[in-house]
């Protein structure tokens, strides 16, 4: 379903409270931000959200969180029995509409009653390594435990969004599982487990072990004790590491740890950031202190940021990172060779960083502060730097040494640069507004996304699914798709996977394409109305990923531009084959016509009366059970016991199942016809010896 757009959501929200506003512009824009930050435009979201918005009233626009706006209630409407359900917060209505009726197609049956509850926990990882310590602890116990793997595939599956930062990507249900894990146990207490068990698993890796957000591990515990203990140990832990350190690394620790939910307490990050509340420590705890608050207020896109926040915090954070730059500078005189060595700082008198290596010499020139300004000592005025010479040449070294001293030169100036970008990019997100389209995953072609490093999809405007081998046929098909264009047509999808690694299956693939394209070309040339659009539809290897296309393939018979009327190809007998097919038959009511698939399992029985499997299936070949009553026939008076049956044994591939089970019938069959020959030795005669081999036949 298409999202909606801000002036969608805004008009949407007008409606739901009666064409009145808030006579508050500032509270408004928090709940259109809100409401636009949480759905992501989804259409019920906003809707859901805009019920609860209308029924409250902000004496402040302080009090308009993201976690008041989750709280607000809203009707539930009726039970089974027509009886009036209680109203309830709509964050628990958006849970039940959003998961617990829309669980993932391919979950199994015994998750199904604890997808919620999994979902829950998830709510507080970042990555999978994260997610699954959790899972591990969660379903302790069990034999049959969900891996964080297969719960981010799920998820992925049901159209939720990746984010390279926290394992549920979409914020809006970040935001809903967070709130229903700290309300799970009394006094948030499923919350701090955890956290806790996350902080247990990154200490036992070590502080300076790598991690991929965090930078190490030690930050990654870090952060799971601020949301859940608060900032005092996580102070003591960036205080330790201020002067041991390089100051880009721990910058960027700090910003990756200060990125915490605030929920179930009061909020004094405001008050700490200005040093209105005392704490116990050392000058440099206590500055750290007031930094992290600071970075952690602007930092919670749950609390919206007041527009004055940033010009009060800016002369103290000057102060700051002046008082902060002081203590480094300390250390570095008192501690020598052995001490912090910050990048652009040596010892004796401060010096800047060199600036660029000169082109041809390969000499790195170096600049020293004076009191007007920089001043080269490269000596090789004339040589050419990135394409610039003589006053080029020398303007653009002014600007770079410009940028360097006033944003970079020492270290006051650097941690000012980066607090103000922060407050800047915070600014911006606050008062922008967003793009109206979320991002979503890398597109291959019209219809065609990548996948798991496939691209899956639907696509019939000549797209060669990086099989350069079908990429002529592809664009032959795309022309006469246009020739149909703006005219009565149908279109048919042609299934298969269309990234095969063989170079004979990817010329097996070209061959039955090109059949697709001549039968396209053949009956749009005939009398035959209406026209036929032809479309290729790759389910991955295998069928791995059939059941996005099959998703794609029911919207497109729904929507009267595409008209989907039949889906052809599957040449695989798989328990993916089988699935897809079962869905577009079943769920969609699509015919399908299987091109070379010959399991028993795969067709609907002679006799009617019996039921009908796959209701629209046409076959082109004979199932196995008929081939192998055919090939028997021919097996004249060969001895049973010179007969060797082999067996494939490889999983989930029900055309080898079905053709030993064919065979073996037969010959079972045989066996009871002739109970009163004897061999040649006058012994009975025997069933043919069964052997396997994990080799496909």
């Amino acid at each position: 379903m298409p999202v909606l757009t801000r002036d969608q959501q805004k008009a949407e929200l007008s409606r739901l409270r009666g064409g009145q506003e808030q006579p508050d512009t500032a509270v408004r824009l928090r709940i259109h931000s809100g409401v636009h930050r949480l759905s992501g435009g989804r259409p019920l979201f906003v809707t859901r959200l805009g019920e609860a918005a209308a029924a409250l009233q902000f004496p402040v626009p302080e009090d308009c969180t993201d976690w008041t706006l989750l709280d607000a209630r809203v009707p539930a409407g009726d039970d089974d029995e027509g009886r009036r359900v209680a109203d309830r917060p709509v964050a628990d209505v958006l849970l039940d509409e959003l998961v617990t009726c829309q669980r993932p197609e391919e979950l199994p049956p015994e998750h199904r009653a604890h997808w919620l509850d999994l979902l829950t926990h998830l709510s507080v990882a970042h990555d999978v390594e994260c997610a699954q310590t959790l899972m591990r602890a969660v379903q302790e116990g069990r034999d049959d435990q969900l891996s964080a793997y297969l719960i981010a595939d799920l998820m992925e599956d049901s159209g939720w969004p990746r984010c390279p930062r926290h394992f549920i990507g979409d914020l809006g249900l970040r935001r809903l599982l967070t709130r229903r894990l700290h309300l799970l146990r009394p006094g948030g207490a499923a919350w701090h487990t955890d956290h806790a068990l996350l902080q247990g698993h990154y200490r036992d890796l070590g502080n300076d072990h790598p991690d991929p957000l965090f930078r190490t591990a030690g930050a990654h515990r870090t952060h799971h004790l601020l949301a859940s203990d608060g900032a005092d140990l996580v102070t003591r832990y960036l205080a330790g590491t201020f002067l041991t350190r390089p100051l880009t690394d721990w910058c960027e620790e700090l910003l990756s740890v200060a990125d915490a939910a605030l929920i179930g307490v009061a909020d004094d990050r405001y008050a700490h950031a200005l040093g209105e509340i005392h704490v116990h420590g050392d000058t440099r705890r206590r500055l750290i202190d007031r930094l992290l608050h600071a970075v952690w207020l602007t930092e919670d896109l749950a609390q919206p940021l007041d527009e004055t926040v940033p010009g009060a915090l800016r002369g103290p954070l000057r102060g700051l990172s002046e008082e902060l730059a002081r203590i480094a500078d300390e250390a570095v005189r008192t501690r020598g060779r052995k001490g912090r060595m910050w990048p652009g700082r040596r010892r004796g008198p401060r010096c800047s960083s060199a600036w660029p290596v000169s082109g041809e010499t390969g000499r790195r020139t170096s600049s020293r502060s004076s009191g007007a300004g920089v001043r080269s000592t490269s000596g090789s005025g004339d040589q050419a730097v990135c394409g610039f010479t003589g006053r080029g040449r020398a303007a653009l070294r002014r600007f770079g040494n410009w940028l360097y001293n006033t944003l970079w030169a020492n270290w006051t100036r650097r941690i000012a640069t980066l607090l103000g970008l922060a407050a800047v990019g915070t600014l911006v997100y606050v008062l922008l507004p967003p793009p109206d389209e979320p991002a979503g995953p890398e597109t291959c072609a019209t219809g065609v996304v990548r996948r798991g490093g496939e691209c899956i999809g639907v696509n019939g405007t000549g797209y060669d699914f990086g099989t350069p081998e079908i990429g002529k046929v592809a664009r032959a098909i795309a022309e006469e798709n246009r020739k149909v264009d703006g005219k009565p047509h149908v279109t048919i999808a042609m299934m298969l996977p269309l990234q095969p690694d063989i170079p004979a299956e990817r010329r097996q693939l070209r061959s039955e394409i090109q059949g697709a394209y001549l039968a396209q070309y053949r009956a749009n040339r005939g009398e035959n109305v209406p026209l036929i659009r032809l479309v290729l539809a790759n389910p991955g290897d295998g069928y791995a990923q059939q059941a996005k296309v099959v998703r794609q393939l029911g919207a497109m018979a729904k929507d009267k531009r595409h008209n989907l009327r039949a889906v052809t190809g599957f040449n695989l007998s798989l328990r993916t084959t089988e699935n897809a097919i079962g869905q577009l038959t079943n769920k969609h009511g699509i015919p399908v016509l299987a091109s070379r698939i010959s399991a028993d399992g795969l067709a609907n029985p002679e006799d009617e009366n019996k039921g009908v499997p796959f209701p629209g299936l046409a076959r082109i070949i004979p199932t196995n059970s008929q081939q192998a009553k055919a090939l028997a026939s021919f097996h004249g008076g060969l001895d049973d016991a010179e007969t060797v049956l082999i067996k494939d044994t490889r999983p989930n591939d029900i055309y080898v199942e079905s053709l030993a089970e064919a065979f073996g019938a037969t010959s079972r069959a045989r066996r009871g016809r002739r109970t009163s020959r004897t061999g040649p030795r006058g012994s009975p005669r025997s069933a043919p010896r069964a052997t396997t081999s994990n080799r496909s036949a």
